[in-house]
């Protein structure tokens, strides 16, 4: 049974990959980046801080959080 287009836009794979860059100035600080790939029409950003991963998966899949919260562990 095909899938209708809302179901197939809120299944989505990703591919994420994140590290750690240290500080030029001092090897004990440093900061999180990462990437992010939408697997079925590979449109990918870089990140700087999980709102922005979340807003890309939001902005890829059309879902919000209900109220315009964060889940938890996503803030």
């Amino acid at each position: 049974m095909p899938m209708s287009n809302d179901t197939a836009k809120h299944d989505s794979s990703f591919i994420v990959r994140i590290w750690w860059e240290h500080s030029e100035s001092d090897a004990q600080t440093g900061h999180w980046r990462g990437w992010i790939q939408h697997v079925r029409n590979g449109k990918q950003i870089y990140f700087a801080s999980l709102a922005d991963l979340n807003a890309f998966i939001e902005a890829e899949t059309g879902m919000h959080p209900a109220n315009d919260t964060v889940p938890p562990g996503l803030g």
